[in-house]
This record gives C-alpha cells, sequence and structure tokens, in this order.
C-alpha cells in the first residue's frame, strides 16, 4: 500500500486541550445563563467541533439552532483568549517527535504529507500549531473553514491531498 501522507489531530493527539475546551464552554454557558458542565463530562462530548460541542453542553430544552450557533461562536472567541492562559500542552514527547518526523529525509523523498486535521476552528489550530510547534515543516494544517467538511467526512482528507 502507497501512503500520501501522515495526518495528526489535534485534540487529544497532538494537544491536551480539553482544559481549554471546557473552560472556553463553561463561560460561554455562563455568560448565557446555562448550567455549567464539570470538565470530566467534557471527555464524552469532544471530537465533533465546536458546534456539536456547543449542542451536547445545552439543557435540551435550550438546544434551539440560534443558542448553538451563538454559543458556539462565543466558545471560539474564548478559545482563542484563553490560549494565553496556558490552559493547553503538548503531550510528552510530542514535540520533539514531530520535529523528528518533520526532519526526516525518507519522509521527503518519498513526498509524504505531514499534516494536522481538526474541528477545531481553523485560526485557533493554526495558532496552536505556530505556538506549540514552531519548528515543525507541517505541509498542511487544516481547522473548521465556511464551506469545509468536518471529521469523520472524508473531504476533509482529500482538502488534504489535493
Amino acid at each position: 500500500m502507497k501512503y500520501k501522507c501522515i495526518i495528526f489531530d489535534c485534540d487529544g493527539t497532538l494537544l491536551d486541550t480539553l482544559e481549554e475546551i471546557s473552560c472556553a464552554m463553561n463561560k460561554a454557558l455562563d455568560a448565557r445563563g446555562f448550567p455549567s458542565i464539570s470538565a470530566d463530562r467534557y471527555c464524552d462530548m469532544v471530537g465533533w467541533g465546536i458546534y456539536r460541542l456547543a449542542e451536547l453542553a445545552l439543557p435540551s430544552q435550550s438546544r434551539t439552532k440560534e443558542n448553538i450557533q451563538s454559543l458556539g461562536e462565543s466558545a471560539s472567541v474564548i478559545m482563542k483568549e484563553l490560549q494565553e492562559e496556558n490552559l493547553t500542552k503538548p503531550y510528552p514527547g510530542i514535540q520533539e517527535m514531530l520535529i523528528n518526523l518533520s526532519n526526516q529525509k525518507k519522509l521527503k523523498s518519498k513526498k509524504l504529507i505531514l499534516a494536522v486535521l481538526s474541528n477545531k476552528p481553523d485560526a485557533v489550530l493554526r495558532g496552536l500549531m505556530k505556538k506549540f510547534f514552531p519548528n515543525v515543516s507541517f505541509d498542511a494544517v487544516n481547522g473548521m473553514r465556511p464551506g469545509t467538511s468536518s471529521k469523520p467526512d472524508p473531504c476533509a482528507v482529500w482538502d488534504i491531498l489535493t
């Protein structure tokens, strides 16, 4: 089998972002008068993007399109602000592994793409990659942008390959 790329997820793979995600969503919930959720409950709610998380975080009777959209947008803004508070951390050994991987001559000679694909908002993802992995030569860093597919839709991977 011929491989064309090595794609990493961000949250829970490269970076431990659970504290940042739960803090941002809880601040957004509090600002709108909704109850906060314990950080451990977020473990089962993340992985589908900010709007799905917003939907799951809202009380069931409040899950309107408007509430989900507003809460998701607010949490995205708060996540950007929280990047300065150092709640997110790379997992041990990840920085070194990515630097070694991106410098591999074998990787370059086989023309393998080194990428990050996440359902995290694109601007937030790019900021995190620059902050935590400034010495890694990623060929693509793709987060959620208007008009793009989210994981697990395979179109998200095809966007990296084309």
